[in-house]
């Protein structure tokens, strides 16, 4: 059996990974557009498994940059065939086999013929980390860096105390990667910055990004955009947050404020300045699906 653990009274189980190895999937896949944390879990989960590792799709921009700077080769979309181990996925709905799920945040409601393995933790990488000491080096720093992404370096509402110890249980000195996975400048261009923009915010498309400096040339980014669009920029190092509004190729407002802005949350001290900056009723949806 998976280890067990405690959340607001509900017994939820670790991952069985040597169980789960016993009747492999073909291939380990997460979510349709991947960022860092969907890369890193299937990529470390199929190595705990001895399947493949997958894309469902194209990765999301700043993440596949951020894959790129850690060393690693882009991974292989996923084949028309095979079974299927999901982890970190916004699209567990498949007519092809699938093995099982492991994930950070609940599938939705309904019931599935394959068991799922959750925890809400602040990465899915902080629940496959609890098989670190089976792993090297090159993969315990991937997971560090995955849970760096998924937590905006720990700062992140949705941040527990179990991703705090896995990440200095991986890599004692993970403030060394900080510069890979937040840089202080990106060099992604307009149309990959506007490609990123596949969440809505105040009903607008909107990218976000992070780092350890000033954002990106929003000017530049704005010259190809006609409608509205929305940004974020998070400084990590400032703890602040720049916001945009672009329409008709230029931006229209700004706002730079001191907090972060949460990917799961927006809260009453994000909420005010962002109504009060866009003028117009604020709503948040996770992820499209396609």
């Amino acid at each position: 059996m998976g280890e067990r653990d405690q959340t607001d009274g509900v017994e939820l189980m670790l991952p069985p990974w040597g169980r789960l190895a016993e009747a492999a999937p073909d291939w380990v896949v997460g979510h349709l557009h991947p960022d860092l944390d969907s890369l890193v879990s299937a990529r470390t989960a199929a190595e705990l498994v001895g399947s493949r590792p997958a894309a469902w799709g194209e990765a999301e921009p700043l993440s596949a940059a951020t894959w790129a700077r850690l060393g690693e080769e882009p991974l292989p979309l996923l084949a028309d065939a095979g079974s299927l181990g999901l982890v970190d996925t916004s699209r567990p709905e498949t007519r092809r086999p699938v093995a099982w799920a492991v994930d950070h945040h609940p599938l939705g409601a309904g019931e599935r013929p394959y068991p799922v393995y959750m925890q809400p933790w602040g990465a899915t990488a902080t629940l496959i980390a609890q098989a670190r000491d089976r792993f090297g080096s090159p993969a315990r720093r991937l997971l560090a860096a995955a849970i760096l992404a998924d937590t905006m370096a720990l700062t992140s509402n949705r941040t527990t105390d179990h991703d705090r110890a896995a990440l200095d249980a991986l890599v004692p000195d993970w403030q060394a990667l900080l510069p890979l996975v937040f840089p202080a400048h990106l060099s992604l261009t307009p149309a990959q910055w506007r490609q990123a923009g596949r969440k809505q915010v105040l009903g607008l498309p909107w990218a976000s990004g992070g780092g350890m400096g000033e954002p990106p040339d929003l000017d530049a980014i704005a010259e190809g955009e006609e409608g509205p669009f929305a940004f974020s920029w998070i400084d990590l190092r400032q703890k602040t947050t720049t916001l945009a509004l672009v329409m008709d190729h230029r931006v229209v407002r700004r706002l730079t404020y001191p907090a972060v802005l949460s990917r799961t949350r927006i809260g009453p001290e994000i909420r005010g300045p962002m109504e009060e900056t866009f003028g117009r009723e604020l709503r948040y949806e996770s992820e499209a699906k396609e």
